[in-house]
């Protein structure tokens, strides 16, 4: 392991020893996963079992199911509830009706949403990996799939999906999306709407829409590697450095990330063990991860079609399951300088 990645892991093992609890939902543990949100604390992580569960709030904290695409929350009246000012919350391998993301860092890890409005999201910053959110009927409205409020979200390796209503995929007022290897897929409106100052940068991703003239309605950003059906030419094209994750965090496993850049171009990934926002000047994207806990971890070369591929072999320690490490990759050869969205997230 090199130098630099070890000191962020065990930066991230120091991080855990915050941790107060593993909080068990199903057999031998609560009967609800909204009972359980009621005594964790922000840095502890709730265990689900495979089932069917009311929706729930949490404010802060993990919950994780055991074994991903088993768990499935039910809307209820409203939906789940997730985040808050100044927090941050995580949520691996599990399927909602719908939910919504307030306030504070949301993360979605593996899940999938579905429903009439399956994610909506205010005043957050939110990092979706390897999720589905699809708009099932009955639609009644225009109901878009992804709707965003004044919120920072950033995609990689998604499918979202309002084919079966005439809303858009992603609804972005104000704010900023990043998508990378994204399929953003709609059929009354275009797939992907920005308003309000919202700024798009998508790299690797593909938008459909079936009756719009445009695939993407855009004023500010630009995408890199992107196919628009219809291609009205919403976007400038600019670079953009993308970022694929092929599968998840594993302890003992090869973990590999797949940049992609400007041919031969220099990439500096930096990992971390926590989540933040900030902007720095000289960069166009915002920086993603927790400064008081990041590290460089790898300086990559990326080859003439710009592909630079990163392996970490995790190491094979029991104590790394359930700890986080974030990575974020950042390219030289642009001006202003390119910042990857985040991949990683919880070790399992």
């Amino acid at each position: 392991m090199k130098p630099l990645l070890a000191a962020c892991v065990f930066a991230a093992l120091a991080f855990r020893s915050l941790a107060q609890a593993t909080i068990l939902v199903g057999p031998g543990g609560f009967a609800q996963i909204k009972d359980a949100a009621l005594v964790a604390g922000p840095f502890d992580t709730i265990l689900v079992a495979p089932g069917t569960y009311q929706e729930f709030g949490l404010a802060a904290g993990t919950v994780r199911a055991i074994t991903p695409g088993t768990v499935h929350v039910q809307r209820g009246f409203l939906g789940s509830f997730l985040g808050s000012a100044g927090a941050a919350t995580h949520v691996v391998g599990m399927h909602f009706d719908c939910v919504w993301a307030l306030h504070g860092s949301v993360t979605f890890d593996q899940c999938s949403m579905t429903g009439v409005s399956p994610l909506k999201a205010a005043q957050v910053v939110v990092h979706l990996q390897g999720c589905s959110i699809q708009v099932t009927p009955p639609t009644v409205f225009s109901n878009t799939a992804l709707a965003c409020t004044t919120s920072h979200v950033t995609a990689i390796d998604c499918v979202i999906d309002a084919t079966t209503s005439s809303g858009a995929a992603v609804d972005l007022q104000g704010g900023s999306f990043q998508g990378s290897n994204v399929s953003l897929l709609a059929n009354g409106r275009p797939a992907l709407v920005a308003t309000q100052g919202g700024v798009v940068w998508l790299a690797d991703c593909t938008l459909s829409t079936g009756a719009s003239p445009c695939a993407l309605q855009a004023l500010a950003g630009h995408m890199e590697r992107t196919t628009l059906v219809p291609n009205c030419g919403a976007l400038p094209v600019g670079a953009v450095l993308g970022v694929s994750r092929p599968s998840p965090l594993l302890v003992g496993m090869p973990f590999v990330l797949d940049f992609q850049a400007q041919p031969l171009e220099t990439v500096a990934v930096f990992a971390s063990s926590g989540l933040a926002r900030t902007l720095v000047p000289g960069i166009e994207q915002a920086v993603l991860l927790d400064p008081t806990t990041t590290w460089l971890a790898f300086l990559l070369t990326a080859d003439a079609q710009g592909a630079a591929p990163m392996t970490w072999n995790v190491p094979a320690l029991p104590s790394l399951v359930d700890t986080d490490v974030w990575f974020q990759g950042l390219a030289f050869a642009s001006s202003p300088m390119q910042m990857s969205p985040v991949a990683g997230g919880r070790i399992r």
